[in-house]
């Protein structure tokens, strides 16, 4: 749970501000490695398929709706946050939902909310 832990608080528990930026950093890039090996689009067959799509929001600290937009075979061609909301909930626009699919050509999305542990 490190990762969860503000700047300030690692600094006040006796970490140089140097050293708690770097753990910070080190979190951050280990984060975006693993979303940026989901290269090849990944075909979704069932709802396991979705949880390890988003799998690296689990330790987000603000709700999240999202969609994963689909083409013909059920593949992902892109990841559309809809809205971000606070620690207890998010609002979701039905008319931005389908507007932002049909903008993107979907064949088929998929709905996804993303709850703070």
């Amino acid at each position: 749970m490190l990762y969860r832990i503000p700047v300030n608080d690692l600094v006040s528990k006796g970490l140089s501000l140097g050293d708690s930026l770097r753990i910070k950093a080190v979190f951050e890039l280990a984060q975006r490695r693993q979303v940026a090996e989901i290269q090849e689009k990944p075909k979704i067959s069932n709802s396991r398929d979705v949880y390890n799509l988003f799998q690296h929001l689990s330790d987000h600290p603000y709700e999240q709706f999202w969609i994963v937009v689909l083409n013909k075979a059920n593949r992902v061609t892109d990841r559309i946050m809809i809205s971000e909301g606070g620690i207890a909930g998010t609002v979701v626009d039905p008319k931005k939902v389908f507007k932002l699919a049909l903008e993107a050509f979907t064949c088929a999305f998929d709905p996804c909310s993303q709850s703070p542990i």
